[in-house]
């Protein structure tokens, strides 16, 4: 009871200094460092004394605030540290989320521990926690992450699961049996005695933590499907305590190593040297990286021998947080497409963005479409130029933007960027769009054929209080040009705007279609209330037709 009190309490303050959006485990993050206190070595433990104890963990959602250092009102940095983060810009709580970040926490935390003031070092401590298990909590995978901040906010009935927070199996029994059984097998142990290298390894610790919290999203979502029986719900409980209790031994690791190195009077230096290290670390992992390690991507791998004609999705491996080159919300939008396509009787394959920069894209012969959720195409000039020779030998491009990063030959040449104001996703974080309620959507051509001559309006709202997964697309299309031919329109007033188009190339056959990201993101303009398996996504009533009309025009023959 006196714990259930405590923790109560610590949400209640720092629902007091940090907006409720930016939470990532949420309630989680208590129980990680409550249950931290529990393993954690008895010398550090002791070191805090009861009452830092307690603030190790009331300070557990830190990091979650956008306050300047000096402004803060529940902890007062030191001049030391004060120096230390203005060194290395880090200018408010929330700048530690980084990798850089959790290097010069490392360091903080170091000095904390040289200057054996135990209430610094529990500042320190928990800040720490935090961001390394930010890297293994759940809401942070491609999947979950629109689940809870997507299909949730949506009011979407998406069944009966174990939940979307570590503190959503802490707080049962079964759960914490589970979380004190994985608890008996950490061992906390120093991961280096040499300073510099000690940097390294804590900054790689967020995209290696990443590898192992995504190869659990599907696992968690699981629970969640219709039918769902009781060991898969036992298994998305223990994907769950996984990465909590994963999310503490690697922050225990970290703190122990400080703990060692203060004690070795060592203090590792934040350089440009340990920073180029790190960037060809983090290099060399993300091409090592197995795309199956993305579980939205796992049972979508080929393992048969490849069939042609086919049609290729661009894809990329998650690296950390929201970090992507093609967006965030593409890895569920590409997942939803392939899957959708199969069911439709049709062979498509995942194409790893990673393989092109080195064999280029399949001939068109092989590959007469190319499907890309490009978000705003944040690319390497060398997959530009290998997906402009595949479009000049032949092949034929389905963009769901974004943007549309100069990519779509003529059509891009047509392409305006709107008012904001006339847009119904909002480009701002957490913003609503006044446009939204207004805005209804007349489809034309053969989208008109699929989906009839109806207004349709948005049936759901995508700009949500918080996440990353927003379809912002801020485009529209100019006419005046014959070889493109308009799709869709949206109207909002008096403004009347052509939002989706089909371009002809030389020939008279359409060789792009541009959708914006709004038509395809998931429930966005259907009518549907449930989702039936939320671990095997596939696109909405309206997204399907959209997607197949659009694989019929640009290969009617496939």
């Amino acid at each position: 009871m006196k714990n259930r009190l405590l923790i109560m309490a610590a949400s209640l303050f720092i629902a007091a200094v940090t907006p409720m959006e930016l939470f990532a485990w949420g309630g989680g993050h208590n129980y990680v460092n409550r249950l931290a206190l529990t393993i954690m070595p008895p010398e550090i433990k002791s070191f805090l004394g009861e009452e830092n104890a307690e603030k190790f963990v009331k300070w557990s959602h830190a990091p979650d605030d956008f306050t300047l250092w000096k402004d803060l009102k529940h902890v007062t940095i030191c001049a030391e540290d004060m120096e230390v983060l203005k060194s290395q810009d880090m200018k408010q709580p929330y700048s530690l989320h980084s990798h850089k970040g959790h290097a010069v926490n490392f360091i903080l935390l170091i000095k904390a521990f040289q200057a054996k003031d135990s209430e610094r070092a529990a500042f320190w401590m928990s800040t720490l926690m935090h961001t390394v298990a930010d890297e293994q909590a759940c809401n942070h995978d491609p999947l979950i992450h629109i689940m809870t901040y997507g299909f949730k906010a949506y009011g979407m009935d998406m069944g009966s699961g174990i939940g979307v927070d570590f503190a959503d199996i802490a707080k049962t029994k079964e759960g914490d049996a589970v979380i004190q059984e994985l608890l008996k097998g950490v061992k906390i142990v120093p991961f280096t005695d040499a300073p510099q290298p000690a940097l390294l390894k804590v900054m790689m610790c967020g995209i290696e933590g990443n590898a192992y919290m995504t190869q659990r999203g599907s696992r968690i979502a699981a629970s969640y499907a219709r039918g769902a029986t009781d060991a898969v719900r036992r298994e998305s409980i223990k994907a769950m305590a996984e990465l909590g209790v994963q999310g503490i031994q690697e922050s225990l690791n970290i703190i122990l190593t400080a703990w060692e190195f203060a004690e070795q009077n060592k203090v590792p230096e934040l350089n440009d040297a340990v920073k180029k290290e790190y960037k060809l670390a983090m290099a060399e992992f993300g091409r090592k990286r197995a795309l199956r390690q993305d579980s939205l991507f796992t049972k979508l791998i080929d393992t048969t021998i490849e069939k042609t004609p086919f049609i290729g999705a661009l894809v990329e491996p998650s690296v950390s947080m929201n970090k992507a080159k093609l967006g965030f919300s593409s890895k569920l939008i590409t997942a939803s497409i392939v899957r959708t396509v199969r069911n439709h009787g049709k062979t498509c394959r995942l194409v790893d963005i990673r393989d092109v920069g080195k064999k280029g894209f399949a001939s068109p012969k092989k590959m007469p479409l190319l499907i890309i959720s490009a978000g705003n195409f944040h690319v390497s000039k060398e997959v530009k130029a290998k997906l402009a020779g595949y479009i000049q030998s032949g092949g034929k491009l389905l963009w769901i933007g974004g943007g549309h990063a100069n990519q779509l030959g003529e059509l891009s040449k047509s392409m305006l960027r709107a008012d904001s104001s006339l847009m119904p996703v909002s480009d701002k974080y957490g913003k609503d769009s006044l446009t939204l309620k207004k805005a209804t959507i007349v489809f034309r051509s053969d989208f008109k054929k699929a989906l009839g001559g109806k207004a349709y309006k948005f049936t759901h709202n995508p700009n949500t209080k918080a996440g990353w997964q927003k379809p912002v697309c801020n485009y529209y299309i100019k006419g005046g040009d014959d070889n493109i031919v308009p799709l869709a329109e949206m109207t909002v007033d008096q403004s009347v705007m052509t939002v989706a188009a089909a371009c002809k190339n030389s020939d008279g056959a359409v060789q792009y279609i541009f959708l914006p990201e709004y038509f395809v993101s998931p429930y966005l303009l259907s009518d549907e209330t449930a989702i039936q398996d939320p671990s095997q996504p596939v696109l909405d009533s309206v997204g399907t037709k959209l997607l197949l009309t659009s694989v019929k025009v640009l290969v009617p023959k496939l």
